[in-house]
């Protein structure tokens, strides 16, 4: 495909209309392409140094922590896709919480050396018993618990 020249003319962005949009094109990824390790400043068109951040959400007391992308010369942070969706899955919760405060109250039960729970059929449909569940301390008494169903870990 041949280069094309375009032309840098002001476009009034808030007034976009499909005609100003001109031909379609289409973008093939790479199957990693937004998995970067890499990230360059888009102002200062420098390599942004990873680093590790601790963000704690506003009006709320859940917290994460990220890898950014920090350019050394202007210290804009960037995100790659990893990180980015973990902050989202974060905002969803951090949404989910404040909105509807949905819960369960369940009975613990022991075993003799495990405390165990039991989940409510209405959330636990799709899983089968070779599931697997990840287990996150937000604090002493407050977790985060994540179930993968048995083809998604397969797959991996």
């Amino acid at each position: 495909m041949a280069n094309k020249v375009i032309q840098k003319e002001e476009i009034d962005y808030e007034n976009l209309i499909e005609e100003d949009l001109g031909e379609e094109v289409k973008f093939t990824f790479a199957r990693d392409a937004f998995e970067s390790e890499e990230i360059f400043c888009s102002k200062c068109k420098i390599k942004a140094k990873k680093t590790e951040v601790e963000m704690s959400l506003p009006r709320s007391q859940l917290y994460v922590k990220l890898y950014v992308f920090r350019c050394p010369k202007c210290n804009k942070e960037y995100l790659n896709f990893k990180e980015s969706e973990k902050l989202d899955r974060l905002l969803v919760l951090n949404n989910i919480i404040e909105k509807h405060g949905i819960g369960y109250v369940r009975s613990l039960n022991f075993d003799g050396d495990n405390m165990f729970i039991r989940f409510p059929v209405e959330l636990t449909r799709g899983f089968d018993r070779d599931s697997k569940a990840e287990i996150r301390p937000l604090s002493m008494n407050e977790f985060l618990i994540r179930i993968e169903k048995t083809d998604n870990i397969k797959s991996k």
